[in-house]
């Protein structure tokens, strides 16, 4: 048998897709993220449109069980911008206690403090409203927490 040259075959290589990655340069420096949504209450009749960074409250959580001196922390940053306060009810038809305000806009910060001590125990809604530069409601974010009394 007649030694026959030996010819590989090259393997396909697999070619990876090129991606292409914006320069920051061409980022317009008014650019604003996409707005992230975040968990929040599901109640009929409710109102709530929580945007992480824009409208939110990021502690308590949705669900957090609460007993004595509680610290509101979330974001208030909405566009046309005026105020904001936060303010619960008990579950059902909303009877809205208005709990405190602020005149500042806030990014993930203290909202201020919500004492629950003369609270009954039990599920109630807590709610964070951005007011527009005449008092008008823009958004609203709600959550649903569990009160406990203090032991």
């Amino acid at each position: 048998v007649k030694n026959l040259p030996s010819y590989s075959t090259p393997s396909p290589t697999v070619g990876v897709t090129p991606t292409s990655t914006l320069d920051p340069a061409f980022i317009p420096a008014d650019a604003t993220a996409t707005p992230t949504r975040y968990p929040q209450a599901n109640i009929k009749g409710v109102q709530s449109d929580c945007i992480a960074g824009v409208i939110e409250i990021s502690s308590p959580k949705m669900g957090d069980t609460l007993q004595g001196v509680v610290e509101i922390i979330g974001s208030a940053n909405t566009p046309s911008f005026g105020s904001y306060k936060y303010d619960y009810s008990t579950m059902g038809e909303p009877n809205w206690q208005t709990i405190s305000a602020g005149g500042e806009a806030r990014l993930d910060e203290s909202l201020g403090f919500w004492y629950t001590a003369d609270l009954v125990p039990g599920e109630y809604m807590l709610r964070l409203v951005a007011l527009d530069n005449d008092g008008k409601e823009q958004s609203a974010c709600v959550l649903v927490v569990n009160v406990m009394p203090e032991e």
